[in-house]
């Protein structure tokens, strides 16, 4: 004797119709950032950028100082370290250049806040960098006695492709502070010096 088997093909069909449903309907996450500017960050990356030659440096300094401050509770307050470099890239149309950005500076910041460097080039983080959301690169934090002067350094790397035949690209180096302790916070910074090298492949 041979026994009837059950359907299962409603069955099947149901549950495949509550999974859709189910991703249909749930809520997308939506990464939270600290970021002092709350802009969105370059997505993470580690590179390894091989065969680079070098093709120029520019150098600045500045040692007449920069200070910012604010005075509401979680604050940033930026600004330039230096003046906004100019970077030729030399090639045709889909060129890529690379540039290394390492600045120096000696800092006084007020106790417990963050010390901030900010890169952008061409109005944009660099990537592949490393910097956070908005260009931003901390080198200090929640130190009791960082209003002492003390040394801050940061480099970054941009990678850019030239939309026009020997494109002239844009590099700025800012400076300041993010308020942690709910009063305000300042920054000020002396004797600071930047180098920026055009690497091609």
């Amino acid at each position: 004797m041979t026994l009837a088997q059950p359907n299962t093909r409603p069955t099947k069909l149901l549950l495949a119709m509550a999974a859709i449903l189910l991703v249909a309907t749930t809520p997308a996450v939506t990464a939270q950032t600290s970021d002092p500017d709350n802009t969105v960050a370059p997505p993470p990356s580690n590179a390894v950028l091989n065969g680079r030659k070098l093709i120029s440096s520019v150098f600045e300094t500045n040692s007449t100082g920069v200070s910012d401050s604010c005075g509401t509770s979680g604050c940033t307050a930026v600004k330039a370290l230096l003046p906004t470099v100019n970077l030729p890239c030399p090639g045709a149309v889909g060129q890529t250049c690379t540039f290394s950005i390492h600045v120096e500076s000696p800092n006084q910041i007020s106790d417990v806040d963050q010390g901030l460097y900010r890169f952008l080039v061409d109005g944009v983080p660099p990537t592949p960098g490393p910097v956070a959301n908005g260009g931003f690169y901390k080198f200090v934090e929640s130190d009791p006695n960082s209003s002492d002067t003390q040394p801050g350094s940061a480099a970054v790397v941009a990678v850019v492709t030239n939309n026009a035949a020997n494109q002239v690209h844009h590099a700025t180096v800012s400076f300041g502070c993010k308020d942690i302790t709910g009063d305000g916070c300042f920054a000020f910074a002396a004797l600071s010096i930047a180098r920026i090298d055009t690497f091609q492949p």
